[in-house]
């Protein structure tokens, strides 16, 4: 749980992803798609390019859920 955390705070800093002006039912959809997404765990002393996810794999599975909802 806390990898997955990071990696989401990693994300809304980088693209604003969680502003405090959003809407609860909206952070409630993006913090229930974090915790399901895949993603791959980062191993230390290994440099990577980016974060361990599909960042637009990640938005658009929010963007359906929204619509979904």
């Amino acid at each position: 749980m806390w990898y997955r955390a990071s990696i989401l705070g990693l994300l809304a800093e980088s693209v604003g992803l969680l502003p405090p002006e959003m809407p609860s039912e909206v952070r409630d959809v993006v913090f229930n798609v974090a915790a399901k997404f895949p993603m791959k765990r980062m191993e230390p002393g290994v440099e990577y390019q980016g974060l361990p996810m599909d960042v637009d794999g990640f938005v658009k599975q929010i963007e359906h859920e929204l619509g979904a909802g």
